[in-house]
């Protein structure tokens, strides 16, 4: 709608409205996606009240892990998320270890390690559309829960990561607005598995299951680790790296960084503003 590339942009209804008491004593939640009583008609306050009519807000059903196990598309959805992280390097799952293998060697060495698992999440975009529904599958790091060699809670380097800030891409956004200036915008693919992991210590992760490949099975696997190489989402240091990586790439083909702008650079040749 900003840059008139869209026949038509969602919006939510946004008006004033009465309720009947200054507190609620309890909220009902719905089962499903409904709206809930508390912003029915009847609590309009003036004017006519909106088209009770569904509109379709592209939610993503999350499904349980048990949902998943049992649901041929959901796994296959996995696969394909797996497929594309290994293609990128993302963990070497031509070298499992076990577990119990990895840590008692480890400590024989009085080398130290970080262990964490994959977490797998499946969900089906456009729930309550559904002619649109699609599986889609996720695989992310559990930052919750990283232990080390002697089972003591992982500490980890400190790094921060400095996205821009909202008064960032409005500016961005106004410089685009001038005439015959123009704004667009695009998603990095797969972001943070472009970056290597630069931990202090090498991070072995667990996979479930539900992303064994066939052989694992058939040789008796129990907790089988992989070296993790890339940042994945959810490690605690995957922004920090990402972010270095970025700037690393965008200072090599002439960004310069804005001052007060943090991940915003401009590029004098051709006077392109980058958020």
């Amino acid at each position: 709608s900003l840059f008139g590339y869209y026949n038509f942009a969602p919006t939510m209804f946004c008006r004033a409205c009465s309720a009947p008491s200054q507190h609620r004593e309890k909220e009902v939640i719905p089962d499903g996606f409904e709206v809930s009583d508390f912003l029915s008609a009847d609590l309009w306050s003036s004017g006519t009240p909106p088209d009770p009519s569904p509109v379709p807000l592209m939610v993503h059903k999350l499904l349980e892990r048990w949902e998943v196990k049992s649901n041929p598309d959901a796994m296959r959805a996995l696969a394909e998320e797996k497929l594309g992280f290994l293609s990128e390097g993302t963990w070497l799952e031509d070298n499992p270890v076990e577990k119990d293998v990895l840590v008692s060697e480890a400590r024989a060495s009085k080398s130290h390690l970080h262990l964490g698992e994959l977490m797998p999440i499946a969900s089906i975009k456009h729930w309550e559309s559904p002619t649109l529904r699609k599986y889609k599958g996720r695989i992310v790091f559990r930052g919750d829960n990283v232990k080390d060699q002697d089972g003591a809670t992982a500490v980890f380097q400190e790094l921060s990561a400095s996205p821009s800030a909202v008064h960032t891409i409005n500016s961005n956004i106004a410089y685009g607005c001038i005439a015959g200036h123009k704004t667009t915008a695009s998603d990095a693919l797969r972001a943070y598995l472009q970056a290597e992991l630069k931990s202090k210590y090498p991070t072995w992760v667990q996979i479930p299951k539900e992303l064994w490949p066939e052989e694992w099975h058939k040789k008796g696997y129990r907790k089988p680790m992989c070296l993790l190489k890339k940042s994945l989402y959810g490690h605690p240091e995957s922004g920090g790296h990402w972010e270095n990586h970025f700037k690393e790439a965008v200072l090599r083909i002439g960004g310069e960084p804005i001052w007060n702008h943090p991940s915003s650079f401009w590029f004098p040749k051709s006077r392109l503003l980058l958020s």
